[in-house]
């Protein structure tokens, strides 16, 4: 198990790193809009769904009393506080 967490800190990670490389690119005006929400939407999705398998993970530790692990967390990702792109 100690493995998958790490696994899943390392995707998290490169999801929010993508996310940043997205959200720089539309600043700057070389990724259309339209381009910049689906694969943002995809991504937020992504991640969310990253950070929940993490979650049930801690829990799964924390019933068996294993110390958390602490992950990387961007600091950007209290900033975005979720999808900014909606459907």
């Amino acid at each position: 198990m100690g493995e998958r967490r790490q696994a899943l800190g390392h995707e998290i990670a490169r999801a929010e790193r993508a996310l940043e490389r997205y959200y720089a690119a539309f600043e700057t005006g070389s990724l259309e809009p339209a381009r910049f929400h689906d694969r943002v939407f995809a991504l937020d999705a992504r991640l969310a769904a990253l950070n929940e398998q993490e979650a049930e993970l801690r829990r799964t530790f924390a019933t068996r009393g294993a110390p958390p692990n602490v992950r990387h967390t961007s600091p950007h990702s209290a900033r975005r506080g979720g999808s900014r792109c909606r459907r």
